[in-house]
């Protein structure tokens, strides 16, 4: 939670990255393939809470990865279109747009993997991080306005900024003990491997 939560503090949204030409062939059926970076169906704040079955969780991180693809390729349509300047309302509208599109396409496949009562756990916990994302917004809001009039002191928009990541933390806080309490908590990560013992010399 703490990566999602600096996602969240810096309000930026960045794509997985995914080689769409070029990539290395598969590795020898002897060698188990490397897991995802980020596996939704163990990170993801509401999925990782839902007990899914080792298929469940298969289609979901496919259906997260296919979504990183699809929105790292529009993205890089935009950065070409843009060539290297700021982008505009207009590309930000179509951006926002695009966005909720593939994220509403991911989440239906997703929901049609799971039985009537994880489709209402999911989208219970979904409900709550939209609720998180408008209180987000609003401060972020708060904090560009105030920002703004203390432009030219430090100081001032030191604090400005501190405030608003203690105000996002106690939000992130708040959300962890209301999905605690619908759906679970999230199962603890698997322990590293032990290290072999070294040889004495």
């Amino acid at each position: 939670m703490s990566k999602l939560l600096a996602a969240f503090a810096a309000l930026a949204l960045a794509a997985p990255a995914f080689a769409a030409e070029g990539e290395a062939p598969p590795p020898p059926a002897k060698e188990p393939a490397k897991p995802p970076a980020y596996a939704a169906s163990k990170h993801d704040p509401v999925i990782g809470r839902l007990g899914l079955t080792e298929e469940q969780a298969q289609k979901v991180d496919e259906a997260f990865s296919e979504w990183g693809r699809k929105m790292a390729e529009f993205v890089k349509e935009l950065r070409e279109k843009a060539a290297g300047k700021a982008p505009d309302q207009e590309a930000m509208a179509k951006f926002i747009e695009q966005q909720k599109a593939l994220m509403a396409e991911r989440d239906k496949k997703i929901r049609e993997q799971f039985s009537a009562e994880l489709q209402a756990k999911f989208d219970a916990g979904r409900k709550l991080m939209e609720e998180l994302n408008v209180k987000v917004k609003k401060a972020q809001e708060e904090m560009q306005a105030a920002m703004k009039e203390a432009a030219g002191d430090a100081a001032k928009v030191r604090e400005q900024l501190k405030g608003f990541q203690e105000k996002v933390k106690a939000e992130f806080e708040e959300l962890n003990k209301a999905l605690d309490e619908k759906l679970g908590k999230l199962p603890p990560p698997p322990k590293p491997p032990a290290e072999a013992p070294k040889a004495e010399k």
